[in-house]
């Protein structure tokens, strides 16, 4: 019986898979992983989430700044592209003060679950 506490909670892996690139950390099911370094390594993989998201929406509002200023004659790369295009479908152009925690989190979620790299992914296969 589990002790309610902890990602096997009850005996039933919850699912916390974290994907950095194309490596993931997922702990085995029926093995409880160690206390204080799972819960640091796990921090700072949420930490790294939040920073790579938050860095990705500021590059988007600088692209539009940029475009802005510029005009749009000049292009992207085929994978900057891409991520401009997946982060713009969810988080909007902001061109005033807004809250932004629910911005944040989409952007969040974009890195973590691996849609992101995916997305830049396929957007390069073609370049072979």
């Amino acid at each position: 019986m589990g002790t309610g506490v902890g990602p096997h909670a009850g005996g039933s892996d919850l699912g916390f898979r974290v994907q950095i690139s194309n490596h993931f950390s997922t702990p085995q099911k029926g093995v409880e992983p160690p206390g204080t370094l799972w819960i640091m390594r796990k921090s700072q993989e949420d930490f790294t989430f939040e920073i790579l998201a938050r860095e990705m929406m500021a590059a988007a509002q600088g692209i539009d700044f940029r475009r802005q200023q510029m005009g749009n004659d000049h292009r992207l790369g085929k994978g900057s592209a891409a991520a401009y295009r997946l982060v713009r479908r969810v988080i909007p152009f902001l061109l005033r003060d807004a809250v932004m925690y629910p911005h944040m989190e989409q952007a969040r979620k974009l890195v973590a679950e691996g849609t992101l790299v995916a997305t830049v992914d396929a957007a390069l296969a073609g370049d072979g």
